[in-house]
């Protein structure tokens, strides 16, 4: 069964633009002269690949040093040696993303259905079908191809930023994991100093308090935060005068605290403290 004429072959063909990708198709059937048509009618926007049946299709396919340049198969239903259909099954696990389309004389529904199934057929071409649908079938398979590698191309390059991502997120937890550890060994080593200014704090108020004859002095020192400026001092002066020195030095933390340990030595050395 013949699928198109000639003269429409050659209108179809004045049609044809030039692809931005040229795509590579493997056409497979039995009748050399089916294979003419449809390399006259496809040759000038795809590279085609021929063979006579499936299994050399078949062979062609497993031989081939990059078989998955071949992006779109046609091939005839009715063969020698096994059917369009069988021949299409066994190239999913070759070529899986490649898209199959069977030319068919016959209409049989469970045959379309175990193509649909055994072959991950695209479509079935009922024969005679005129040039321009075949040429646009072709077409809107090649476009689901396109959109197919577009769409794992996405995921590939989706797969990749999630692991830089990861990566980055793992790269900067453990910046922070390691800047918590300076700050902490700093913290430790400040509250270390804090500790030691403390007790320098300490040591500037009296000890003990002089007893005072009919008199009662009674102290009580507590900072607003871990260490200040303001002082205080209670001393004897003579057989009759006690002293008693407030200081309150303005702010707080260790400028505060420096600033009484030298008001605090400059009474120590007029001899009032």
């Amino acid at each position: 069964m013949g699928y198109f004429n000639q003269e429409k072959i050659n209108q179809t063909s004045v049609k044809l633009e030039t692809e931005a990708q040229r795509h590579t198709l493997l056409l497979v059937d039995d009748e050399e002269a089916h294979l003419e048509a449809l390399s006259e009618l496809l040759e000038k926007e795809y590279d085609l690949l021929f063979a006579r049946d499936g299994s050399d299709a078949l062979e062609l396919v497993k031989n081939h040093s990059d078989p998955e340049c071949i992006h779109l198969i046609l091939c005839d239903q009715r063969m020698p040696k096994m059917t369009g259909v069988e021949f299409l099954a066994q190239t999913i696990s070759i070529i899986p993303q490649a898209i199959r389309i069977v030319l068919t004389g016959y209409t049989d529904v469970a045959t379309l259905i175990d193509g649909i199934n055994q072959g991950q057929i695209y479509k079935f071409l009922v024969k005679p079908f005129e040039p321009e649908d075949l040429r646009v079938t072709i077409r809107r398979g090649l476009e689901t191809f396109e959109l197919e590698q577009k769409n794992k191309q996405l995921v590939e390059e989706l797969k990749a930023l999630n692991a830089s991502l990861e990566l980055k997120v793992e790269e900067r937890t453990l910046e922070l994991q390691q800047a918590y550890q300076t700050i902490k060994s700093q913290q430790e080593v400040l509250n270390q100093e804090l500790e030691s200014a403390r007790e320098t704090q300490r040591h500037l108020l009296p000890q003990t308090i002089p007893q005072i004859p009919n008199a009662q002095v009674v102290c009580k020192y507590e900072p607003v935060i871990q260490i200040g400026g303001d002082f205080y001092n209670v001393f004897h002066i003579d057989n009759d005068f006690y002293g008693l020195l407030v200081a309150d030095v303005t702010g707080h933390g260790p400028s505060a605290a420096l600033i009484a340990v030298q008001v605090s030595g400059a009474f120590g050395i007029w001899g009032i403290v």
